[in-house]
């Protein structure tokens, strides 16, 4: 016994000097280690002699260190050190030995609250007494100043925020927001067609009330701002709530919706949270942290989305035109927003003027400065006639 005590402090003499972890893994891989263990382990049962050298604090620090060590990684040493020390709680050194193991936890316990506490501090918090519910039990307190320095950071959302995250381009910069629209193709009807034609009609498409707009042949038609259009040709009209949501959030908010137990479709869950009005498509913002790359992908998504809904065949910028000019006429002949989608007013409509035009200047700048002074020229030529004529 007392050659096995001598081995365990000679192998360990660095552990009480404060050992590295190379030096533990050296005397841990010692070979005769776990036999000096179950050697001592079985003395300490009946022998007495052996039970007082091994109650020296050295070696009882020692054996105890060896305790908290895992066995897979040191061959069984933690298991019979731990046996050890049970074989002298069993011979009547249970106080000795429990002593030991609940001064290893109090350090450890007043390690992790000091480490708290620093953490705490860092941060301008700090731990008080609870409310008594349990034993120890802590509150943390913020100080003022943290408190208003953590206001003092924080961002407040200026503009359109996501129906889901509910946040917007402060905290999720990049990110492309939209608007749940529903768009239908409609046939563009005259512009000469008189009050109450086509919009009356089960509310296909609003329609001119003997309003003032351009007639057919101008130089102006070139833009697809009012010019001739053929009775057959068709466009494509659009309400909305104006319930605002990222591109991505709709995008996982669609996953995940086709995950569940009952699954539902892409737009019968945007209905739900386009406060249940309908929705089939998703009008992109251009927003100040976008890139041109980003909104393109989302303008290509849109006519994606319009187009299933019925082909048009027309550029862009002219079925652009023509939407924003039907949606002008439902509010110039007082017709109804909510007729199809069910839902949405005049307030939530106006809000997307802006948007169209922004997709409009995206559309024409997006072949290069070759297609806008076309434009221009056709602009400048229509307003010289009629000042012409006006003359």
């Amino acid at each position: 016994a007392r050659a096995g005590a001598a081995y365990l402090l000679s192998a360990f003499a660095a552990e009480r000097q404060g050992a590295t972890a190379a030096q533990w893994a050296e005397a841990l891989s010692r070979p005769a280690l776990p036999f000096v263990l179950q050697l001592l382990g079985s003395l300490a049962r009946t022998h007495a002699g052996t039970q007082q050298l091994l109650l020296a604090p050295e070696v009882m620090g020692t054996i105890h260190a060896l305790e908290q060590h895992s066995s897979s990684a040191s061959k069984a040493i933690g298991t019979w050190a731990e046996a050890l020390l049970e074989a002298m709680r069993d011979a009547g050194l249970a106080a000795t030995v429990d002593r030991l193991r609940q001064s290893t936890q109090a350090s450890k316990r007043k390690a992790a609250l000091d480490q708290r506490q620093r953490i705490l501090s860092s941060m301008g918090m700090s731990a008080a007494a609870g409310d008594g519910k349990g034993p120890g039990s802590k509150r943390v307190v913020v100080s003022a100043a943290a408190t208003a320095a953590l206001i003092g950071d924080l961002q407040e959302e200026v503009g359109h925020v996501c129906v889901v995250c509910g946040e917007g381009e402060a905290y999720r910069p990049g990110e492309t927001l939209g608007v749940y629209v529903f768009t239908k193709r409609v046939p563009l009807p005259s512009l000469c067609e008189p009050c109450g034609g086509a919009a009356s009609a089960a509310h296909a498409s609003p329609v001119s009330r003997g309003s003032p707009f351009l007639p057919y042949g101008s130089a102006l038609g070139s833009l697809g701002l009012g010019g001739a259009v053929a009775p057959s040709e068709a466009c494509h009209t659009t309400v909305s709530h104006f319930n605002t949501i990222h591109v991505r959030c709709h995008r996982e908010a669609a996953t995940a919706e086709r995950s569940l137990k009952q699954p539902k479709q892409e737009w019968e869950g945007a209905t739900l949270r386009n406060s249940r009005t309908r929705a089939n498509a998703l009008l992109p913002f251009w927003g100040a942290t976008v890139g041109e790359e980003a909104y393109g992908a989302c303008v290509e998504q849109f006519w994606a989305q319009a187009q299933s809904t019925g082909r048009a065949d027309a550029p862009r910028p002219k079925l652009l035109a023509h939407n924003l000019r039907l949606l002008l006429l439902r509010f110039a002949c007082e017709e109804q927003f909510s007729h199809d989608a069910r839902g949405g007013g005049r307030e939530s409509n106006i809000r997307l003027l802006p948007y169209f035009v922004q997709m409009a200047t995206y559309l024409l700048d997006a072949k290069g400065e070759a297609q806008r002074r076309s434009h221009r020229r056709s602009l400048a030529a229509f307003v010289e006639a009629e000042g012409g004529a006006g003359g």
